[in-house]
């Protein structure tokens, strides 16, 4: 493990590279949105991934002492999971040419992933994995791709991404029936994605797309209140948010608010006041998929400086 403030070597994936590309195009001028004034916070970054041994770490998702996560050779992706300091590395097995990636805890003990393999014509579909009896089994087959899966607190419920044109939020009310139902939550014009619960399992998070940017929105399922609200503004991307577990705070990462890759946090309502900055990256990285410890006093997310990896972020303010 390192302790160190990220540095300035850089292992980009395409994705990434084309984000900064088009934000360092597009980003100018100033800012009519929200922003928040950048501070000093004095926050622990400590790599618990090595770019070496564990490439591309990416789509990390914590949860008791095991913190599970992506990772690719370039050709296949694989999941493994670890413990916050990056010991105990565990490796899920594949076959030779499956890609398995963003794995989400539904419980302590079982992970719903996306998975393709390479006789797939549908594109990705979601399986479950048990950690504890090793049953793995496929939840999903429709037309195109499912990715993104969010479990639902409590049941066995969950949100996920159907990729066709662009993105659009899918509710299974139950994933064990052996043809789950589908409700769709967004319309299928705003690409939207990267779906998060809160701790109660009735309001979602998610990214959308919102005059060329990218920005944070939510929804709340509950009678005659579904309509999607959207949080962030301004010329960002803001990318992969996160409840707190009080539902008083969603996490998100943002590349280029205040001219820096962050973390940043905001309430449910919106309010510009409400937006703070958590961390910064070096400039010229990315910082993405941040994800609260359990007791949310660290802060787990990918950067990519000094390679792409895994790093947790210690006292927070």
């Amino acid at each position: 493990m390192e302790c160190v403030i990220p540095g300035t070597k850089r292992l980009w994936t395409r994705r990434a590279a084309a984000l900064v590309a088009a934000l360092s195009l597009t980003l100018v001028g100033c800012d009519s949105g929200q922003i928040a004034a950048p501070v000093n916070t004095g926050v622990q970054w400590s790599r618990i991934t090595n770019p070496s041994t564990n490439p591309l770490a990416s789509y990390p998702d914590w949860r008791g002492d095991r913190i599970a996560f992506s990772f690719s050779d370039g050709t296949h992706a694989n999941i493994a999971t670890c413990r916050p300091d990056g010991s105990d590395m565990t490796y899920l097995s594949k076959g030779a040419s499956e890609d398995q990636l963003e794995a989400r805890w539904a419980d302590d003990s079982v992970l719903i992933y996306r998975l393709r393999s390479s006789s797939s014509t549908t594109g990705y579909d979601l399986w479950l994995r048990n950690l504890a009896t090793d049953e793995i089994r496929q939840l999903t087959a429709f037309a195109g791709s499912e990715t993104s899966p969010a479990p639902r607190p409590g049941t066995t419920g969950l949100v996920y991404t159907q990729q066709q044109a662009k993105g659009r939020l899918v509710l299974i009310p139950d994933y064990t029936v052996a043809t789950p139902e589908q409700i769709y939550l967004t319309g299928a014009t705003q690409d939207c994605g990267e779906a998060a619960w809160d701790a109660a399992g009735q309001r979602i998070c998610f990214t959308a797309d919102s005059s060329t940017y990218r920005h944070v929105w939510m929804l709340t399922l509950a009678a005659g209140d579904s309509t999607p609200v959207q949080l962030t503004t301004g010329p960002y991307f803001d990318m992969t948010p996160r409840f707190s577990s009080d539902g008083t705070r969603i996490l998100f990462a943002s590349n280029k608010r205040t001219g820096r890759p962050g973390i940043w946090t905001i309430s449910p309502s919106g309010a510009a006041s409400s937006l703070k900055a958590v961390a910064f990256g070096d400039i010229g990285s990315v910082v993405a998929t941040p994800c609260w410890s359990p007791d949310e006093t660290r802060i787990v997310t990918v950067s990519t400086s000094g390679g792409q990896a895994l790093w947790v972020l210690s006292n927070l303010p």
